[in-house]
């Protein structure tokens, strides 16, 4: 993650009102990793409202699999926001057949300009919480 701005003591990504802004991010999957219970953006929200958002990613094992080997994504849709919390939106749907060891890319776009996008403020994005079973 490459940080621009903060709120409070985390480091965050702007994603601005107004504009459509996208967030890239990576993560390998732990070793121990079985399955998953939960993959969440975490969002701190400018101003209470929904914000509008898409999102995706791909992943291959590494050192034998192309980057893009499997893939998934998720449609734009509309979330609901509080202005200052902490809101998590989950991710779990495209990332359900990931196995341990592998290496996958993401991407988060806001859709701000997008009409059902009523929060009328920057949000921030703070990274990516992954849950899963051992």
């Amino acid at each position: 993650m490459d940080p621009d701005a903060a709120v409070g003591a985390y480091p965050v990504i702007t994603l601005a009102n107004n504009a459509t802004e996208t967030v890239y991010h990576q993560i390998k999957i732990p070793s121990d990793y079985v399955s998953f219970i939960s993959a969440n953006i975490i969002i701190i929200a400018g101003a209470t409202g929904n914000m509008q958002f898409q999102g995706g990613v791909k992943w291959g094992e590494v050192c034998i699999e192309p980057p893009d080997t499997h893939g998934g994504t998720l449609p734009a849709m509309s979330f609901p926001m509080i202005g200052g919390a902490f809101t998590c939106i989950g991710l779990s749907t495209p990332i359900s057949v990931i196995n341990s060891n592998d290496f996958a890319g993401g991407y988060f776009t806001r859709l701000g300009a997008h009409a059902e996008d009523t929060i009328e403020a920057s949000c921030y994005y703070c990274g990516i919480i992954l849950r899963y079973q051992t």
